[in-house]
């Protein structure tokens, strides 16, 4: 027997009478044909624009913005014919008499699921399993007692859903509150400025002065005047007396001009620096962002694949919100070959995100149900190969994070991602500075400056926060890295040390002081640039003997590469970077090429050769490696930036001269996951080149 949920009523369209076809829930609770529906909003059009009236509540609503078609379906309705009250020709169940026979129900026929009696039995329900109807009621009593347990417990569920929707609608106006709240925050801090630049002018302005000039003016024409008429032409036919008299008269004038100066109080009087244009600004890391945890059935991660090699499934993620990041959840596809690992779907298949009730009340119970957040989101590292990349993550904050560059073939022909902040470095003297190394400490930006012999700090609007020169004993810096304490390890090759002073402003420590240094190896005489691996171990390039040295955070040669003496490796070793297993990658600068090691030196790949094509370098410069694995290199000469896999593969190029890009000298990712360029020129950039999804 059907389980009891719905009279046949209940199945029953209020406005066709019919049993539901394509039946509409609206949010009132009421269900409707999408046909019938969409008839009656035609016919009876509310008086506000985009909305009508329940046709059994009369509650407005407003219509979905994709059309009725886009109400939630109700599959409770989704019935060919009613649940209970079947109908059984000539019987009166209710009254327990047969109309037929006038007979009293005593027999249940199980295959037809309808109590009989006795004259029911022949010839209908010859040879069908017919019991005895009080032996099935029996059974009937406590199944129907089981059924109504389960329909309690759907109630509860259903109630509890109920409760978890109005707690996410609260949370919604909530935020939206919230996103005025800071919209009007901003909008007063916008103002306040403004205002104070316009007092600052207002109190700047010379009024005073102003008028003495005038004053001065006005008296010097006068005088100019009165002389030239006592003056004639011939100063012959004037008297002796008259032309001393004037001339002295009109010395005295000047000598009084000379010692009152009529020059402007400054060369330059006035300047208004501007801000960061408003289209290179990153509104969502400045002002928040809202992340939803909620994966409707049905709902796609986007791919943001342009050709026409074969495309990623969107990967389906588990329903927990809690397990840890496993740092192989990545699916790799190289044309054909595919790979899976982890909860990540292979190419090909076929998975889409789904959820049932318990799964929306988790999302609705787990923190945070909705937020706004301020920018600022956590990147995990993960392993990534190939052409075709999603990896997942999920964040302390229990957003899962997919981040996707899509797929292409070897042209390049790929997003390339968008700069989101440019700005100019200038020293304190607003002399512009020219990098030839670049790193971030938390949301400050460290340019080391080899040609005024300097490291500068700007804030991430490109304002110069702190700076640290030759008063410091600096000599002439060429690299700098963060420690894991947020310290600044800073490569001095005039002195042939490495210098530690402050990464942060702290309680008792001010940002920028000297703390230590040590000396490096008397064979390394030509240091060059600077790494360091996860155990806070710096790795110095070294152009007097070719080779990349391994020194302990204390001062200590651990080892070199080569470690041979005689074997040359590089032709001029030059930037370094370490990847995410502790892969030693070096630029050789007139090899033209890239080398990658193992930890203990021992070669992995290269990459590149001297050219210009697809591949090739032109005295490539700052690598660094991305949290998602990848290479990227600064092509100097080629104006250019490339991305390469893991194993060395070119994947794209992410900036060109075609984009703006002049001269790469070094690169770094920040703590959102942007890469920070400098150029030669001093100039700095932000570019965003990872799809996030969340």
């Amino acid at each position: 027997m059907a389980s009891v949920l719905m009279t046949s009523e209940d199945l029953h369209c209020r406005l066709c009478t019919e049993f539901f076809r394509q039946p509409k829930i609206l949010r009132c609770g009421h269900t409707f044909c999408l046909h019938c529906l969409s008839v009656w909003v035609d016919h009876h059009k509310a008086k506000r624009h985009g909305y009508f009236h329940c046709p059994t509540c009369d509650e407005e609503l407003k219509t979905p913005a994709g059309g009725l078609e886009t109400l939630t379906t109700n599959i409770l309705a989704l019935k060919d014919k009613p649940v209970i009250e079947p109908e059984i020709e000539n019987a009166d169940i209710m009254g327990g008499h047969c109309r037929v026979h006038d007979k009293a129900f005593t027999l249940y026929c199980k295959m037809c699921e309808v109590p009989l009696c006795v004259s029911c039995k022949m010839p209908a329900h010859k040879g069908h399993r017919v019991a005895q109807l009080r032996e099935v009621a029996v059974d009937f009593r406590e199944r129907i007692s089981n059924q109504l347990k389960t329909l309690k417990s759907k109630v509860t569920e259903a109630e509890d859903l109920c409760d978890a929707l109005d707690k996410y609608d609260k949370a919604i106006d909530d935020i939206k509150n919230e996103v005025q709240a800071r919209a009007e925050e901003l909008k007063t801090a916008v103002n306040n400025y403004c205002e104070t630049i316009t007092k600052e002018l207002s109190d700047s302005e010379m009024t005073e002065e102003k008028i003495m000039a005038r004053m001065t003016l006005a008296s010097l024409k006068g005088r100019y005047l009165e002389y030239s008429k006592l003056i004639k032409e011939d100063t012959q036919n004037t008297e002796d007396i008259t032309i001393v008299n004037l001339g002295t008269q009109l010395q005295q004038t000047l000598d009084t001009l000379d010692n009152n100066s009529l020059d402007f109080p400054c060369d330059n009087p006035l300047t208004f620096i501007t801000g960061e244009a408003i289209d290179n600004i990153d509104i969502p890391a400045w002002f928040g962002e809202v992340h939803v945890n909620i994966h409707r059935s049905g709902s796609n991660v986007n791919n943001v694949s342009q050709s026409s090699e074969p495309a990623l499934d969107p990967p389906s993620f588990p329903n927990s919100t809690s397990s840890p990041i496993n740092l192989d959840d990545v699916v790799t596809s190289r044309n054909s070959r595919n790979r899976t690992n982890g909860n990540i779907s292979p190419a090909g298949s076929s998975n889409s995100s789904t959820w049932d009730t318990s799964d929306l009340l988790n999302a609705m119970n787990s923190k945070p149900d909705l937020q706004v957040l301020s920018g600022k989101s956590e990147t995990l590292p993960a392993r990534t190969s190939g052409y075709d990349i999603y990896a997942s993550a999920t964040l302390p904050n229990n957003n899962r994070r997919v981040s996707s560059l899509g797929t292409a073939g070897r042209t390049g022909n790929r997003k390339k991602g968008r700069i989101i902040g440019t700005f100019q470095g200038l020293a304190s003297n607003r002399d512009h500075c020219r990098p030839t190394a670049i790193d971030v400490v938390g949301d400050m930006i460290v340019v080391i400056d080899r040609y005024l012999n300097k490291v500068l700090m700007y804030d991430k609007m490109g304002h110069i926060k702190f700076e640290i020169g030759p008063q410091q004993g600096l000599d002439n810096p060429r690299d700098v890295v963060i420690t894991k304490g947020k310290n600044m390890a800073v490569l001095d090759c005039g002195s042939k040390e490495v210098k530690y002073f402050t990464g942060q402003r702290k309680m008792f420590t001010p940002l920028g002081k000297f703390l230590r240094a040590f000396r490096l190896n008397e064979l390394h005489q030509e240091p060059q640039r600077m790494a360091i691996n996860h155990k806070d171990e710096l790795l110095i390039t070294d152009d007097h003997t070719k080779s990349v040295a391994v020194y302990s955070k204390e001062g200590r040669l651990i080892h070199t590469i080569p470690s041979r003496k005689g074997e040359r490796l590089f032709e001029a070793p030059k930037y370094i970077a370490v990847g995410p297993r502790n892969e030693i990658i070096v630029s050789d600068w007139q090899g033209h090429c890239i080398k990658a090691f193992d930890s203990h030196g021992r070669f992995l790949f290269q990459y590149g050769s001297m050219g210009t094509d697809l591949g090739q370098f032109l005295h490539p410069c700052g690598i660094t490696v991305d949290t998602v694995g990848h290479i990227i290199v600064c092509d100097n000469r080629n104006n250019r930036i490339h991305l390469l896999t893991e194993d060395g593969n070119f994947r794209l190029n992410l900036q060109t001269e075609t984009d703006g890009l002049h001269n790469p000298q070094d690169v770094c990712v920040n703590k959102y996951g942007h890469l920070m360029i400098a150029e030669s020129s001093g100039i700095i950039k932000t570019l965003k080149y990872l799809k996030d999804e969340y």
